[in-house]
């Protein structure tokens, strides 16, 4: 279902002539500082893993669909956003809490299959 109605584009198209000339995009510094400050963070949290990466991974998937419910609200949409925004942020949670319980009963598993051999 598409729509050309209220639909436009928010960035002005470089002009060729602009191109060749080496107009810079004046956003260019910000993004590559904040890629700078932001990837090692990034890199740290992946590598904790644990809470802090579930934190995160649910944070940037809440600002995503904020955006998205946010753009369909300017379209004339009404979406039911509060469980939009509660399904994901428990479902990242639960498959959390599962992963941890299975690694929990995995590790005590281990630890019987162990003992079993070496009685």
């Amino acid at each position: 279902m598409t729509s050309s109605t209220g639909a436009g584009v928010s960035a002005e198209p470089i002009d060729a002539a602009d191109a060749r000339k080496g107009v810079r995009d004046a956003s260019l510094p910000a993004r590559i500082l904040s890629a700078v400050v932001f990837l090692p963070l990034l890199v740290l949290m992946a590598w904790t893993g644990g809470v802090v990466w579930l934190l995160f991974g649910t944070a940037v998937v809440g600002l995503g669909l904020r955006e998205f419910y946010s753009l369909l609200e300017a379209k004339g949409l009404s979406p039911h956003w509060k469980s939009g925004m509660l399904a994901p942020s428990a479902a990242a949670t639960v498959t959390s809490a599962g992963a941890a319980a299975a690694d929990a009963i995995g590790r005590t598993y281990r630890g019987w299959s162990r003992r079993a051999v070496n009685q």
